[in-house]
This record gives C-alpha cells, sequence and structure tokens, in this order.
C-alpha cells in the first residue's frame, strides 16, 4: 500500500470517534502522573509547562458546553428554590453591597440594597460592550468583585486576576489598572487602597501586595516570597518557582489604629496555601507574628479588638478537598493565644461550607454576617443560628450561582449626603 492510498484510505466513523475518547482520556491520565512527578521534586520540574497545559483540557472543553460553568454554584439542591432577599425577625438595619454573578453576563452590576426596605437604591453597571479591552474572552461571567463605595459614589472594584477599576456613581471609569489583580480589597487610614497582584522578578511571576492610591498610583508592591526570604521564613515553603502558588494571598487587613500587639499602617495578611495569617509592618519590612493553624485553608481576617482577630475559616479536609462538617468563624486572642469558636452552633445549624473564598464580620451586636461564596448565599445571624436575613443569589433559570464577596455597611457608612448624591441623575 502506497503512502496516498494509506492517507486516503476511508475508515469508520465509530472508529475515529473512538480514537478520539481514548486520546482524550488518555491526555487526562498522562497530564495527572505529569502533574504528580512535576511536584515530587525539582528534578522533574521541567514537565511543569506540559502539566498546565494538559490539566486544563477538562475545564476548556466544559466551558465549550457551559461557558459559564466557573459561575454556577457547588450545590444546586440547597436552599429548596428560595431566590433573593428574605426578611426575618431580628435587626434589619443596614445595607447590603450586592456582588455577585448576574443574569446579565455583559452588563453586570453591584447594587446598594437598604435591608430593611428591600429596595435597591442604587446600582453600578459594568458594559462589558462598551470596555472591551478589560474582558477575559475565555471566560464569559465578569465578575465585580469585592466592590468597596467611597462616601462620594465612586465604587472600586476588580474581575478576578484582572484590572482594578475604579468607576463614578454614573458607572463611568475614572481609571483602570491592566494587570492580575485578585481577592480582596481594602482601604488604609491614608484612603490607600490594599489589594493582591503579581510582580514579575527574573522573568518569573510572584504574588505580590500592593498599595495603590485614590487616584490609581502605586506607592508600595512588595513580593510574599521576598518577605518570606528577608524574615527568615523561606523554611516554611516550598520555593515559589516550583510550586507556582505557595501562598495563595487571599485577604490583605489593614491596621487602622495602633494595638497591644500592631500599631496602624501594619498589615495582616491570610495566606491560604500555608493556612496562615500574618502580622507584616511594611514601614520596616518585618515579620512580627505569624501562626498556621488551627484554621485550615482560612479566608478573611479581620481585627476585632486591640487583642483579637476573627478568621473565617474554611475548615477544608484536604485529602477529600471538602469541608470539615461546616466553616467556623475563629476568634483568636494575642494576650493568651487562644483561639475560640463563639459561632459553632450558628454554623452547623445553618450548614454553612463553602470549601473556598467566604468571609464574616461580627456585627456590633453580636450577629454576624456572612458569604457563604461558592453555595451563592448571604446572611445574617445570631450567635444561637437564628437568620436575621439573608440572600439566595438564585438567578432566572432556576439555578444558584456563586457570589464575589459582598459587604455589609450600618447606618453610620451609608451618609444621608452619600445617599442624595446617588439619587441624582446621570446623563
Amino acid at each position: 500500500m502506497n503512502l496516498e492510498k494509506f492517507l486516503f484510505k476511508k475508515i469508520y466513523v465509530w472508529v475515529f470517534l473512538l480514537f478520539v475518547i481514548l486520546s482524550f482520556v488518555f491526555a487526562i491520565i498522562f497530564g495527572s502522573l505529569v502533574n504528580y512527578f512535576s511536584n515530587a521534586g525539582h528534578r522533574f520540574s521541567f514537565l511543569k509547562p506540559l502539566t498546565y497545559f494538559l490539566i486544563s483540557i477538562p475545564k476548556d472543553v466544559a466551558r465549550i458546553f457551559e461557558p459559564n460553568i466557573h459561575g454556577l454554584a457547588l450545590d444546586q439542591s440547597k436552599f429548596k428554590n428560595l431566590s433573593g432577599l428574605y426578611l426575618y425577625e431580628g435587626n434589619l438595619e443596614g445595607y447590603l453591597l450586592l456582588a455577585k454573578v448576574h443574569e446579565n453576563y455583559i452588563k453586570p452590576k453591584v447594587e446598594l440594597i437598604d435591608i430593611n426596605q428591600k429596595k435597591t437604591i442604587h446600582s453600578w453597571e459594568f458594559d462589558l460592550n462598551k470596555y472591551k479591552n478589560y474582558r477575559n474572552k475565555k471566560i464569559k461571567t465578569f465578575q465585580m468583585k469585592h466592590p468597596f463605595l467611597f462616601n462620594n459614589g465612586d465604587l472600586l472594584f476588580k474581575d478576578q486576576n484582572g484590572p482594578l477599576i475604579l468607576v463614578n456613581r454614573c458607572s463611568e471609569v475614572k481609571w483602570a489598572k491592566i494587570g492580575s489583580y485578585h481577592h480582596s480589597i481594602e482601604i488604609d487610614h491614608n484612603q490607600h487602597i490594599w489589594t493582591g497582584s503579581v510582580i514579575n522578578i527574573d522573568d518569573d511571576v510572584y504574588q505580590s501586595i500592593i498599595k495603590i492610591s485614590k487616584e490609581g498610583v502605586i506607592k508600595f508592591e512588595k513580593a510574599i516570597n521576598e518577605i518570606f526570604a528577608e524574615n527568615n521564613l523561606s523554611h516554611l515553603i516550598v520555593t515559589a518557582k516550583e510550586t507556582g502558588n505557595p501562598f495563595h494571598l487571599n485577604d490583605i487587613q489593614p491596621v487602622l489604629t495602633d494595638g497591644s500587639f500592631w500599631k496602624k499602617g501594619d498589615l495582616f495578611l491570610s495566606l491560604r496555601n500555608l493556612s496562615m495569617i500574618m502580622l507584616y509592618r511594611p514601614s520596616t519590612n518585618k515579620v512580627l507574628w505569624h501562626q498556621q493553624g488551627p484554621w485550615i485553608y482560612q479566608h478573611d481576617v479581620d481585627i476585632m479588638s486591640e487583642n483579637d482577630l476573627s478568621i473565617f475559616n474554611n475548615n477544608l479536609n484536604l485529602e477529600k478537598n471538602e469541608v470539615k462538617n461546616n466553616n467556623e468563624t475563629l476568634i483568636y486572642n494575642f494576650l493568651n493565644n487562644k483561639t475560640s469558636n463563639p459561632y459553632k452552633k450558628a454554623y452547623e445549624i445553618n450548614k454553612i461550607a463553602t470549601p473556598e473564598s467566604g468571609l464574616s464580620e461580627i456585627l456590633k451586636n453580636g450577629d454576624i454576617f456572612v458569604e457563604e461564596t461558592l453555595n451563592g448565599r448571604l446572611l445574617r445571624m445570631d450567635k444561637n443560628g437564628k437568620i436575621i436575613w439573608q440572600y439566595i443569589n438564585r438567578l432566572k433559570n432556576n439555578k444558584l450561582y456563586v457570589l464575589s464577596w459582598s459587604r455589609y455597611l450600618n447606618n453610620e457608612v451609608i451618609s444621608k449626603k452619600l445617599l442624595d448624591d446617588l439619587k441624582k441623575t446621570c446623563l
């Protein structure tokens, strides 16, 4: 048989399809093996690029059939078809700055909701047709993640691993920082913005902390691996070059007032992949304190008092990649180095269990605000687990979708002047 006849020989369609399926299965298995060996040691690190390509195949194929698969909540059977905001008994004051995967993927929006009135006061809409350069074309859904509302009506947000964007009250872009910004947005005592980013060092990419002015000017940036190295902590991690992301920075909490163990201008960092909370002083480049556990895979660290932190503990079983019963909000006390779990019952009763992401805030009256991110629920509850109000992110197609790090804002934050400004007509 000559080459021409061989190349143009007829074959059965089922034979061709079987070959394609077997090739796909082989690629996945081979990718898993490559992933194992590339993480096994430095001598296998040359396999990393091939690993990333092969293990991304299933996700890329899934997006062909369901482009928004990453936006779906994990458990579609939760919450018995509840949808939207529900009010029960208790303290209903305050506002919800709602960030979510939205049904309008071309024009996502953030809403400011008066909880007691169940009324949207204002919304910021981001038109992706107008701002095409800010869109990740591989993923249809754009998330206006962890929005921060300034007292003049400006709104700051980011798409995960995308640009950091400031818009005015009329949703017009004031500035945008193109890059890979991720996770939390917090503001320090000087109104500077702190968030996570990435930095290039010797042709390698590392996670970093970054400080940006309200005008969009970068004031400070530091790679996390450098913080570890310069504070003699590199023994706690595998080198960033080999593992790609040994830290997974997910929250930067600026210290706004002096405490017994920290000073204004310090930062608390939450490093998920090390199950570590760290206290860092940028002015001297010193790590003042760090601790791994008892929290596991935690997100969101808040300062409660001059001696206490609250930590949203995802409480993940790393071997099974699932939550151990439920999430937790733990309180760590610096005076006695002990951790308490005052909302244990509340989390158990309401079965709050997001394996990744999630946040919580303990309110003045002892209630707690929680975002169960990957299950699409926000709620305020008391210590006994009684739900005061909850929001379920179920869209018109009757499916649950994830949230994007919303905020609870009390009546002190939302001034009458701000409300009046937001009511003004936009041209």
